[in-house]
Order: structure tokens, then sequence, then C-alpha cells
């Protein structure tokens, strides 16, 4: 689940980031989750929609690596929910006279991806995000703004267990949000493996 890089713990998946931040936003962000993956002109999707206690859309954007390009789908995504604004029962919360609340996190953001995104996108919240691991063995989802501020942190489940590894990540993200089944599942799973170890997920 983790991956160590320039002195720091950091999910080994894009997807992983995605989950965990999806399943702890209101501890995180204090948002309300409103969508993840929502699709966007025919086949792009975005990752988070949440909504603040005031009503107002944040749109997120996370990246395992560098931030340039969260910056670039942000200002798409903002466009076309300006123009065509969804209507579905997750949306009934939204308030969508305010502007958007654009949030962009990253395992880092170079110089000139911060001046990109205070040109193009004014107001754009750009936040790091790395793993902490405390004496006690306890690990921490932690959100920073660009001064290295520690803004929230989230103690998480992680998982050292190459099966757990080797599934896709919205299970992953399951069993991570059902710690009682989590136990059962993969046992079920590894049976399965059991009889036939080609089987993928």
């Amino acid at each position: 689940m983790l991956r160590h890089f320039k002195g720091k713990f950091l999910f080994t998946s894009e997807s992983l980031l995605e989950e965990f931040t999806w399943l702890y936003l209101g501890n995180l962000l204090n948002l309300e989750p409103v969508k993840k993956q929502h699709i966007i002109n025919k086949g792009n999707r975005l990752d988070i929609l949440g909504v603040t206690p005031s009503g107002q859309l944040a749109i997120l954007e996370l990246k395992n690596g560098a931030g340039k390009a969260a910056i670039d789908q942000l200002i798409r995504y903002k466009d076309n929910l300006i123009k065509e604004r969804p209507d579905t029962p997750e949306f009934s919360k939204v308030d969508f006279h305010q502007d958007f609340r654009m949030i962009a996190i990253a395992s880092h953001f170079s110089a000139a991806t911060i001046d990109y995104a205070h040109s193009r996108l004014p107001g754009c919240l750009l936040l790091t995000y790395n793993i902490s691991k405390s004496l006690s063995a306890d690990y921490y989802l932690n959100f920073s703004n660009l001064n290295n501020t520690l803004l929230s942190k989230v103690k998480i489940d992680i998982l050292e267990d190459s099966l757990f590894d080797s599934l896709p990540s919205f299970i992953q993200g399951y069993l991570l949000a059902c710690p009682d089944k989590r136990e059962q599942i993969l046992k079920i799973i590894d049976k399965i493996l059991c009889y036939n170890s080609s089987i993928s997920f």
C-alpha cells in the first residue's frame, strides 16, 4: 500500500489516495461527500465532489505525484460544471449560485505549477499529502498547505498484505470502509485463489 519517496511515505497508487480521501473527507476537509468518479465530457472522470456546510460545491483532483495535471483538469471540470449543472439527488445540498471551491492534492507542487495555478485558477487550494508513522506504529494521512503547515490528519489502517495490494482499488476501498468484513472477505478471496491462482480480480 505504501512506497517510500524522497524521505516520506506515499500510497502505491493514485486510486488509494482517492479512496482514503473519500472515506475521510469530513475529517480531512470538512466536506460532505457528494460523488466520486463523476463522469464529465463523455468519459472524463472527476475524482471527488464534496459540499461545504454552506452548500458550496468542492471539486477535488488528486495526484500521487506532481500536481500540474490536476490544475488543468480542475479548469476543464469547473467550466463543464458551470455549463451543465447536475440535477441528480446527490447534488441536492449544492448551491450552484456560489462559486466552486477548487482543491488540488498531490505529493508535491513545483514552483512553476504553483504560479500556474495562481494565474489560471485564483483561490485554488493546493495541498500536499504524505503518510506518517507514529512510534506506536499507527499510520496517519496528512494534508499540508504549501508552507508545510499541517492542515489536517486522520488515522488510517495500512494493510501490509500482498493479497490486499493485488486487489482493484474499489475493492480495497470497500475493505477499508468495512473493517468488520475485511478478514472474512480476504479469506474467501484467498480460498478462491487456492483453487486457481490464475484468477485475477
